[in-house]
């Protein structure tokens, strides 16, 4: 586990919580711009009933860091921009405008999705597969009650710091 970066993004999520400016903190997506936003939750109902709808990528394009646009703890990572230097960015999904992370390891590899979260903080087991539990335990909307707002992201930060005392 990369316990520097996971304290960073900590620091960051309480940082914006503390913003009323802000992203609009919601773990159900990557990020969304504010354009998006009001077609956002008939698009999260249309991809549940269908896991395999075609989806269509650009290049990274710029999402503003703001009260307009929603993002979770992960999104807020990439599109704030404190871990580019180090291969975290993104790519937005043409077919809903929501972002989603992209991380190039130092071999060059391109990790997307939630290969990418996993790989840039390393969160691996001791045999170095995928530790889909701790991601699912800091990362996924379903491990929290309530997933949006600045009491969900603070949680994400406490867990994050729980994680790597």
């Amino acid at each position: 586990m990369n316990k520097e970066r996971l304290l960073r993004l900590a620091d960051l999520l309480e940082a914006d919580a503390a913003n009323p400016n802000g992203v609009k903190f919601d773990l159900r997506g990557w990020a969304i711009p504010s354009k998006h936003l009001e077609a956002w939750d008939s698009l999260w109902a249309f991809r549940e009933k269908n896991p395999d709808h075609l989806r269509f990528f650009e290049p990274a394009a710029e999402v503003q860091v703001s009260c307009g646009t929603a993002a979770c703890a992960l999104g807020l990572a990439v599109i704030s921009g404190s871990f580019l230097n180090e291969g975290l960015s993104y790519e937005i999904d043409l077919s809903d405008g929501q972002l989603s992370p992209v991380f190039t390891d130092e071999r060059g590899l391109r990790h997307a999705s939630w290969a990418a979260a996993i790989e840039f903080f390393d969160l691996k087991d001791s045999d170095g597969d995928y530790d889909w539990g701790a991601a699912n335990h800091l990362f996924d909307a379903t491990e929290y009650e309530p997933s949006h707002g600045a009491e969900a992201e603070l949680e994400v930060a406490r867990r994050i710091r729980a994680m790597c005392a």
